[in-house]
């Protein structure tokens, strides 16, 4: 068996060149990535171009924070590298530093601003790591929808694949709008679709009231539009998002989209009620009225959606009218939240434009379409044995304080904590860039330690929920498509020998893990529900299925737009029927909202009680903590082998290889 080091040696040229590209030194003061570049003779480098080329083949944080040239780099006298004689940054006068870019042209302006609108930071430079700064999935996904109403044609790939607003310039075209031309809806979404996998889970669960189970939102408007300028508003969000007037057949497994349809706001005056002063009564009819609009959708007869309008004489509101919307949660999901009153904003205000032939964005059954291609593919044949081994019947546990209870929604409670605004900022820009992580993998990292205290053991078994708008098929844009595209998947997680004391090893572990999933999970409901063998779809199901799910949903207040129509208010009613039952016995959902990490736990009292939540809420916070400020220390961080696909490198391999240059 070849060595390690004969192994490297028989990588092919690129390979070895990316690895020793990428081993730049690191100073010690700041903990910057330090590049020193000995120059040919008769050859003058460019700082700029030297980082762009690297750019092209390393990970963006693996790029060199500063240039240093040198005559020559100086040796030991057996002709090593002598790296302690290499000069520090800051003495050295032609040191380049990759300091704050502005932008250089229209493309890279207009990107910089819509970055700066969505993450709320300003001095955006062209050279800034999106998720180095705090982007995340699906706040790219909004990053690309801006970008085509600014008239920048991008693809969600591109965000990642091209992670700075430099190298995304350079991959985008640019379209001129045509002023007050309307906005079709995107071709195909008429007619009938087959289920998609997430939709399948959902009718899988047989429950007791199926057609109240759903996501609501009330707006208060800014201003006195009226009720006539709200339907219109609502019906050009229906002509434009055709999914909103579907209609469900379970036996047939289809859904149907009612092409033309349109759906009446309720105009509800409450003036007499509120006569007197009596607020309370009002608000306690207002409750009422929509409690019943949320139980009052139909999958199978329609309607999916309804939408509620107060007029602020009969609210007593400070500005405009009260808007509610409830809408069924098989034809929406939190993306989909933010395209609807993206659109519904815009149609207020009667300021929506369209800046190509096609409206920019895939349709909801191209979507569906490409899914059933999708499960034919040699891809998903390849991720069948994955999948299988993720539902091994032997599984660990999760402790439940009342055993053989019933999980129903009204029995579900909430235990929430929230992250300080300084350490959230820590955690989303400062610790990831150590080890070069997503946010969800270090939030992952310390779930997996606080389940692991609770239940023993050094493995956990869980649920992790993603967006799922995962590029399957080719050229598919969904930034703008309204839908449930949810990805839902079961994963095993081992914890390294010594986690607890060792971090950095569990941060590395836990980073691989998640970055082997194939297709971020996307494949797992496809197998499960669409995969042409019968047995395959069996196995899945009958499997170990996980009872706690972990979300994590980004910046839910990144918006876009400076000047709105209305106001978020939140949620008032129940959005599902109390004696439906859930899946899970807990669901830990995490945002950044007003620049803090908040978590919730949900959790029914007939299963555990709050104190056993409460501690594990606490654990898991004190767990973030705990990474964060490892992270931020001088001497953690490290390479992994997903930071360098290019190459077969086992973890053990890399850190050898790291440990001898």
């Amino acid at each position: 068996m070849p060595t390690f080091l004969e192994r490297i040696a028989n990588l092919p040229n690129d390979a070895r060149r990316l690895l020793a590209e990428s081993l730049a030194a690191d100073a010690e003061d700041d903990g910057q990535l330090v590049a020193y570049v000995v120059e040919r003779e008769g050859r003058q480098a460019d700082p700029a171009e030297l980082r762009d080329f690297l750019r092209a083949r390393l990970p963006d944080y693996m790029v060199p924070k500063n240039v240093v040239f040198l005559t020559a780099l100086p040796r030991t006298p057996n002709g090593k590298l002598d790296a302690r004689a290499l000069p520090d940054p800051p003495d050295v006068d032609d040191a380049v530093s990759d300091t704050f870019v502005a932008p250089r042209n229209e493309v890279e302006a207009a990107l910089a601003k819509i970055w700066s609108e969505v993450l709320g930071f300003e001095d955006i430079g062209v050279h800034d790591n999106f998720f180095e700064i705090g982007g995340d999935s699906i706040l790219s996904i909004r990053i690309v929808a801006l970008a085509r109403e600014g008239g920048i044609r991008m693809t969600p790939d591109l965000m990642f694949d091209h992670q700075t607003i430099a190298e995304l310039a350079r991959h985008t075209a640019t379209v001129e709008p045509e002023p007050g031309e309307a906005v079709p809806a995107p071709s195909g979404d008429s007619g009938t679709a087959r289920l998609t996998p997430i939709q399948h889970w959902f009718f899988e669960q047989e429950m007791a009231e199926p057609d109240h189970w759903n996501q609501s939102v009330t707006l208060t408007l800014k201003s006195d539009f009226g009720f006539a300028a709200v339907q219109a508003a609502v019906d050009r969000l229906v002509e434009r998002h055709p999914v909103l007037s579907a209609r469900f057949d379970v036996d047939s497994g289809l859904q149907e989209f009612a092409s033309g349809s349109r759906v009446a706001v309720e105009n509800v005056d409450l003036s007499a009620v509120g006569e007197g002063g009596q607020q309370e009564l009002l608000n306690d009819v207002v409750v009422a009225r929509l409690a019943a609009a949320e139980a009052g959708l139909s999958i199978s007869a329609g309607p999916v959606i309804r939408v509620t309008y107060f007029d602020s004489a009969s609210t007593r509101a400070a500005e405009g009218a009260l808007v509610h919307l409830a809408i069924h949660h098989l034809v929406v999901d939190p993306v989909s939240w933010h395209i609807l009153l993206n659109d519904l904003d815009s149609f207020l205000l009667d300021t929506h434009q369209v800046n190509d032939e096609s409206g920019g964005r895939s349709s909801f059954e191209s979507w569906r379409a490409a899914l059933g291609d999708y499960a034919l593919s040699d891809r998903l044949r390849d991720q069948t044995e994955f999948w299988l081994s993720q539902v091994d019947p032997v599984q660990p546990g999760i402790p439940v304080d009342f055993p053989n209870a019933r999980c129903l929604e009204k029995d579900i409670r909430t235990s929430e904590l929230t992250l300080t605004e300084e350490r959230s900022r820590e955690l989303l820009i400062d610790a990831t860039a150590a080890y070069g992580t997503q946010v969800d993998e270090m939030l992952i990292a310390a779930l997996a330690l606080t389940l692991a205290s609770w239940q023993g053991g050094d493995e956990i078994f869980v649920g992790v929920e993603r967006h799922g708008r995962e590029a399957v098929g080719e050229g598919l844009d969904l930034s703008g498509t309204v839908g449930w595209f949810t990805s839902f998947f079961p994963l095993r997680i081992r914890l390294p020998d010594g986690a607890g004391a060792d971090l950095g090893g569990t941060i590395k572990s836990i980073k691989e893990q998640l970055r082997g999933v194939p297709d971020r999970g996307v494949g797992y409901g496809v197998a499960r529900y669409l995969h042409p063998e019968s047995e395959i779809r069996e196995a899945l199901g009958s499997g170990a299925q996980p009872r706690l799910i972990f979300n994590y949903a980004g910046r839910v207040d990144g918006g876009g737009k400076t000047e709105t129509a209305f106001q978020e208010v939140g949620e008032i009613g129940s959005s599902r029927a109390p004696t439906n039952h859930r899946g899970h016995v807990l669901e830990v959902n995490s945002f950044v909202v007003g620049g803090k990490l908040t978590v919730r736990w949900q959790f029914s009292t007939s299963v555990h009680r709050e104190t056993t939540v409460t501690r594990l809420a606490e654990a898991f916070m004190e767990h973030v903590e705990t990474l964060v400020v490892h992270c931020l220390d001088p001497d953690a961080g490290g390479y992994t082998p997903s930071d360098f696909p290019d190459v077969d490198l086992s973890q053990d391999d890399l850190d050898a290889l790291l440990g001898n240059l």
